[in-house]
């Protein structure tokens, strides 16, 4: 950020725990205008819907959830009952967003589903927008269709077919309509309440030379009078609704025009293209009225904020800016993401800003505009954010993205802290116990103090110090509680019986740091005396001391299990010593000014330490290489604190500021400024939410780092790529693009377990013939190898056995060796493409490698015999070919059809192949004796998968728009056919006459005939 800019603080006098958190933080922006008639409304709503799933058929769901939002609706009866509204509105909300519902037009078969089946829209959001009535919002889908769906509960109550996809939505300010373009000429106006065109036939958009015009944003005038369009023909048209007259033609634009809005008066219709100009119009005349860069690149999205003078541009540089128009002056700057900001969003009133990022930080972030503040950043998308929308009254922000995914994230107050005020001087020291209760804080006014968190009391006060207390801690434990001081000593503490437990003398200038060792038998100090000690606490003596440390000490911090022990100080160096020889282990080098502040991961696998210039460097304990560099405050830093998972580091200084970083992007997620003077400590609480600091400005100030999604979601959030049955069906295994493989109950279908062990999309899940074990791969190469527990062991889940990296390699399909020693693979890299490949899983090194195909042909599919045998190749050029994984030996090779071979897959028996082409030509072959059983046409919809029951009986095949066939193998008849609302991607028989079906929208169906 440029300029500095400075204004209000909120205060919170209320306690911070349970559901309060969000119901005070809602309370804090003034937006729980709550009234008895509407919350009765809405708790009407969910028992008509709770009805509507009773009759619909609950058992399908799992009973867990349902259960849920059973709770939260008793709830919200509760507290309206009592004439807490705010609370009955949010636990009402949330009871009607969890409520599981059944999608329009799904499949009468479908007996179970695992995960939710709402705001699935998958499998690349395009548009997202919200109607100013706060009762819809909309969402564009790479699939050709629009949702409306409900805001009050998350339901589909629309469905609008495109002819082409769609790239840009827009509601209407005073009316039901709905804009929709795209990657056609015509742009569709519709009334999302009626269904009905509110412009007959749409508008068409002038071609451009190249013939083509995308439609890349759409804006209605305040009043509804006119729609402006921008295209990908360098174009803005202007058009007169009520006449659908185009009014102007805005041209001069040297690239794309990504973005248009008008103000909120209406005066002003601005545009930003990929020349980096934003171009400002006379929106009544379509007279050009300011132009000037407003980015080094391209501009992607532009928003005007509260009056019509200030503009917000997004674009390719990673910034986000606000410029006074008039005048073409940037009056601000904020680090959005190092790709690029794609879209904005305003509040409604005009408070926050919103900007979402690009492949490969898909960030969500909210600024105060007021100050430039950092409020919030949300992570959950794992690619590029296309829109974000504020629901009309600020309580919720809406983000979708290419993942296909819609979150909603509760927003919480902006500046939301509680102030524990009580200490006569400066605070240099705060600690939270882990109970997450208790806090401890140490004075210049030689107090100790000790804190009731949520009820915000003095709960007992030490005066054991002569001088000010310059540091507190607590064991692992929190069975004690130290404090150093100015007159020298440290002090041990009981904090159950308040008594002094033992007093520690040895140093011979103030105490400035103190930790205790994880095991609790050493504490570690370091003083201004340029002494650093480790005292043995069963005796209260200094186990080993260094005198005359070469500066004073500012740092200790226990690592890697307690085993070292790091310490840093005036040097400029972090230091790493044995325990307890305190023999030199390493120095860590790099910092220009003292090391001004030291901490530790829980896990002591990271160190942090900032120095005097306001760097922050982070560490690597294992091999002392750094991890990142933070940098952002203005003055020195004097407290540090990692939170306990390790993912978030709190940073405070001389610049008054509370930040937060995250330690896997080694981005700064937030900021709290309240603080009216120099921050001297900084402490997490163990539920990794609330972060406490204390200052020179005497002051205590608990903060909340709110913002979560309004509803966690229940199983896969992206598209489900592999399928696995366990243990005879009970259980099912499902791997998707969103990193995880769920352990779900087939019965219940409740997710019995999240295995969160790889790193990028799960391509590939098998199990072995016995039961006991099943494979992963992801597409950065990784295998595991997981043991599976017994059925009937309660809790239970799978657990990683053994796994192997392929480097350079994304892995396809899986199939295990009958004794399981082996496994065969379907290999991608980048030197050989497509590559078949037999490891054995002992050593985790390839016994065979070959090509499926020859180099020139694109490998379209693979498929292994149930003992991993055989193989067979599929490719673009309609050939097969038959391997021997065993020696590497060709089989046989035929082409079926002579055209692009969608899927292929052997019988159980190893006595047939099936084969199937894009078209819908399914052929059964004995290939051995190269010669065909049967032949037929599954379907006038393009094939996109098909699997072969394991008793040979049946042959499910998959086609676009979710549509999946089943057929008997040995007479080739339909079966069964069913439609599922979204595309099919995995497919596997459960049992007797079942199939579990993965989609693209990352929700699983249990189908039955």
């Amino acid at each position: 950020m440029l300029e500095k800019w400075t204004g209000r603080r909120m205060k919170c006098p209320w306690g911070l725990s349970g559901l309060w958190v969000a119901l005070i933080l809602v309370q804090g922006l003034g937006i729980g205008q709550a009234n008895r008639e509407a919350i009765q409304a809405w708790l009407d709503a969910y028992e008509k819907e709770r009805q509507e799933l009773k009759q619909g058929g609950e058992e399908r769901f799992a009973r867990d959830w349902i259960e849920l939002a059973d709770s939260y609706a008793q709830r919200a009866r509760s507290a309206w009952q009592a004439g807490r509204l705010t609370e009955a509105e949010l636990a009402i909300l949330r009871a009607r967003w969890i409520l599981p519902t059944l999608p329009k037009e799904l499949a009468s078969g479908v007996k179970k589903v695992y995960g939710s089946a709402k705001l699935r829209h998958g499998p690349a959001i395009t548009g997202l927008a919200y109607s100013a009535d706060g009762k819809y919002f909309a969402t564009a889908g790479s699939d050709l269709v629009v949702r409306v769906w409900d805001a009050s509960n998350g339901r589909e109550v629309r469905r609008i077919a495109c002819a082409a996809r769609p790239t840009a939505l827009a509601f209407a300010h005073k009316n039901p309509w709905l804009a929709v373009g795209g990657h056609s000429v015509n742009v569709q106006v519709w009334n999302v309440e009626t269904g009905q065109e509110a412009v007959a036939g749409g508008l068409t958009v002038p071609a451009s030379v190249s013939g083509k015009a995308v439609v890349l944003g759409l804006a209605f005038h305040p009043e509804d009078r006119m729609l402006a369009v921008a295209t990908s023909g360098q174009r803005v048209h202007i058009w007169q609704l009520e006449t659908k007259t185009r009014l102007f033609e805005l041209a001069g634009f040297n690239g794309q025009v990504h973005s248009v809005a008008y103000s909120r008066d209406g005066q002003y219709l601005a545009a930003g293209a990929s020349d980096g100009l934003l171009r400002v119009f006379q929106a009544d005349k379509g007279a050009l009225w300011r132009a000037f860069r407003a980015n080094t690149a391209a501009i992607y999205a532009i928003a005007f904020l509260s009056d019509k003078s200030r503009i917000a541009v997004g674009g390719q540089d990673g910034y986000v800016r606000i410029y006074e128009i008039e005048r073409s002056q940037e009056l601000a700057r904020f680090k959005a993401s190092a790709s690029g900001t794609n879209t904005l969003a305003v509040s409604a009133d005009g408070q926050l800003l919103a900007g979402g990022g690009i492949l490969p930080e898909p960030l969500v972030r909210v600024w105060r505009i007021e100050d430039g503040l950092l409020l919030r950043t949300f992570r959950g998308h794992q690619h590029t954010v296309q829109g974000l929308a504020f629901d009309p009254r600020g309580q919720f922000l809406l983000s979708a993205g290419q993942d296909g995914q819609i979150r909603v994230w509760e927003m919480g107050s902006s500046q939301s802290y509680c102030e524990l005020i009580g200490h006569e001087g400066a605070v240099w020291s705060v600690a939270v116990h882990p109970d997450g209760r208790r806090i401890a804080s140490g004075s210049a006014d030689s107090t100790v103090r000790l804190w009731d968190s949520p009820e915000r009391q003095v709960i007992r006060v030490w005066k054991v110090h002569n001088l000010a207390v310059t540091v507190v801690a607590w064991s692992a434990d929190g069975n004690l509680l130290a404090s150093g001081s100015g007159d020298r000593t440290i002090r041990v503490l009981d904090p159950q019986s308040g008594q002094e437990k033992m007093r520690l003398e040895g140093h011979k200038g103030a105490v400035t740091c103190l930790a205790f060792a994880p095991n609790g038998k050493w504490l570690a100090s370091g003083g201004a005396d340029r002494q650093l000690i480790l005292w043995d606490l069963s005796n209260g003596k200094p186990q080993r001391l260094l005198e005359r440390y070469g500066s004073v000490v500012t740092g200790v911090a226990f690592v890697q299990g307690g085993t070292l022990l790091a310490s840093s100080g005036g040097d400029q160096l972090v230091r790493i010593w044995h325990v307890p020889s305190l023999q030199e282990s390493r120095v860590l080098s790099g910092h220009r000014q003292t090391v001004t502040a030291l901490a530790a991961s829980e896990q002591g696998a990271l160190l942090a330490s900032a120095d005097g210039e306001g760097q922050i460097f982070i560490w690597q304990v294992s091999d002392g290489q750094k991890r990142h560099v933070l940098s952002g405050h203005s003055g020195p830093v004097s407290a540090l604190a990692f939170s306990g998972d390790g993912k978030l580091l709190a940073s405070a200084g001389a610049d008054r500021l509370v930040r937060i970083w995250d330690l896997l992007s080694g981005s700064e997620v937030a900021q709290f400024a309240g603080h009216k003077d120099w921050v001297a400590g900084v402490a997490f609480f163990p539920d990794h939410r609330r972060v406490v600091s204390c200052g020179v400005d005497r002051t205590i100030r608990v903060w909340e780092l709110a913002g979560q999604e309004l509803v966690t979601s229940y199983g896969h959030t992206r598209a489900v790529r592999a399928l696995a049955v366990a243990q005879q069906g009970q259980r099912i295994l499902s791997g998707s693009q969103d990193t995880t493989i769920r352990w779900w109950d087939t019965a219940s279908a409740q997710e019995l377990a999240i295995l969160t062990e790889h790193n990028d999309e799960i391509t590939a899940l098998t199990g072995d013939a016995s039961g006991q074990f099943f494979a992963s791969a992801d597409r950065n190469g990784q295998v595991r190898i997981w043991e599976l527990p017994e059925p009937s062991a309660k809790g239970a889940f799978p657990r990683v056995r053994s796994s192997f990296q392929i480097p350079r390699s994304s892995i396809y399909l899986l199939a295990f060796s009958p004794d399981a020693s082996q496994l065969a693979m379907w290999i991608t890299d980048s030197s050989t493409d497509k590559t078949l490949a037999l490891y054995d899983l002992k050593t985790g090194k390839p016994l065979r490698q070959f090509a499926g195909h020859d180099r020139s042909v694109p490998v379209a599919c693979v498929a292994f015999s149930h003992d991993a045998h055989y193989a067979a190749v599929g490719g673009q050029n309609g050939v097969v070919r038959i391997w021997d994984m065993q020696n590497g030996a060709l089989v046989k090779t035929f082409s079926p059809f002579g055209q692009f071979v969608a899927d292929l897959g052997f019988s159980h028996d190893k006595r047939w192949l099936v084969v199937a082409t894009a078209q819908g030509q399914v052929q059964v072959r004995d290939y051995l004796a190269d010669k065909t059983i049967s032949s037929w046409k599954a379907g006038e919809r393009t094939l996109l998968g098909l699997a072969i029951e394991p008793r040979d009986r049946f042959i499910a095949t998959w086609h676009e728009g979710g549509e999946i066939q089943l057929w008997e193998l040995a007479t080739s008849k339909r079966l069964a056919s069913f439609q599922l609302p979204g595309m099919t991607t995995s497919l596997a028989f459960v049992g007797e006459k079942q199939m579990v079906v993965g989609t693209a929208n990352g929700t699983l169906y249990l189908l039955g005939w």
